[in-house]
């Protein structure tokens, strides 16, 4: 990618994000019942609405076909949460989106997956920001801190 930022921690990382992207009271962001309450925290923090979806059993992401289900006029992200390694496919829900050309960003929840790859691709290559924690109990550690990585340098910008 090329733009990262630092933050103090993954829930700084977040909120920075939703906040660029100027999400207003009743606009939805879909996230995976499987996740830390931080990522529906920081979406009711902001005023928006957490649209929660059902996870996969076998890998306990979230469900493409009910994230597909739950978009509507009101939708204005979805926040997969990838986990213990495995990564949701960013790059067939940003297909989707695009194809149906719907004004939606994907903000991936990288916290658990600092060098995982799907596809050949890590967090950040189909989504508009990807964001991770160095927390104690993650893969790289420095006690506390947070980054985000994005390709969208209007976002950037707005940091």
């Amino acid at each position: 990618v090329k733009n990262v930022i630092l933050t103090s921690s993954w829930t700084t990382g977040a909120i920075i994000t939703l906040m660029a992207l100027k999400l207003k009271k009743n606009d939805e962001v879909i996230i995976p019942s499987m996740t830390f309450s931080a990522t529906a925290n920081v979406v009711e923090i902001l005023g928006a609405k957490p649209v929660i979806v059902d996870v996969e059993k076998d890998t306990l992401l979230a469900s493409y076909d009910q994230i597909i289900k739950k978009i509507n006029k009101k939708t204005r992200a979805v926040m997969p949460v990838h986990l213990y390694g495995n990564m949701f496919d960013t790059q067939k829900l940003n297909q989707f989106i695009k194809k149906k050309k719907y004004n939606i960003h994907i903000i991936e929840d990288s916290a658990h997956s600092l060098e995982s790859s799907i596809k050949g691709f890590g967090s950040g290559k189909w989504s508009t920001a990807s964001i991770f924690s160095f927390y104690a109990t993650k893969n790289i550690t420095c006690g506390e801190g947070g980054a985000i990585i994005l390709n969208n340098k209007y976002l950037y910008d707005k940091k």
